[in-house]
């Protein structure tokens, strides 16, 4: 049996921020104003995983389904990234977060550059022990042809100050991330 969701004010406000950055984006305001707007991207991945794995950390213990969701607009990008917990132990059959990204993607030449603020937030859990958290975060790629090097700084920036890097390389058929998809959302 499912239990309802429950948003507190932080994730109310969230919402609310991220829908603003959007329209703000969308009609020019950070970016150059053009008359005709390019068209918006859009789409959805549901994605079903034998375990919830965060930075080399297993953080379930069975199964999980992680839908996300993103729109995007002259290199902008928002997405709202979700875990539910198909296995039975804690949050079982709950979504037991849910993470916002606001990111801007923008290419000069070969290296690809895209700075991002995630939102991480946890309902169905004991906010005491999982508050709402935040991540700056910068990607970085270079395409060198049939290999991409890439590079993500995240500093988390709200309640667990600290941060992260991760260096990989990708091969031209892995290279395509989806914009929902966050290079590491955070444990919760």
């Amino acid at each position: 049996m499912a239990k309802d969701i429950h948003f507190g004010a932080i994730e109310k406000k969230i919402l609310l921020f991220t829908t603003l950055c959007l329209w703000l984006a969308a009609y020019g305001v950070f970016g150059q104003v053009n008359e005709s707007l390019p068209p918006w991207t859009y789409g959805a991945e549901f994605d079903l995983n034998s375990r919830y794995v965060w930075r080399s950390l297993a953080l379930s213990e069975g199964a999980v389904w992680q839908p996300s969701v993103w729109v995007g607009i002259s290199g902008w990008t928002f997405s709202v990234w979700s875990n539910f917990v198909l296995h039975k132990e804690p949050n079982y059959h709950q979504f037991n977060e849910f993470d916002y990204r606001i990111s801007y993607k923008k290419e000069f030449g070969h290296l690809t550059v895209e700075p991002a603020f995630l939102i991480y937030s946890y309902p169905n859990k004991d906010r005491i022990e999982n508050p709402a958290t935040a991540e700056l975060e910068l990607l970085a790629s270079y395409d060198l042809g049939p290999l991409t090097l890439v590079t993500t700084h995240a500093f988390d920036v709200w309640d667990n100050r600290g941060g992260a890097i991760s260096v990989k390389s990708e091969s031209r058929s892995s290279a395509s991330r989806s914009p929902a998809s966050p290079s590491s959302p955070p444990p919760g």
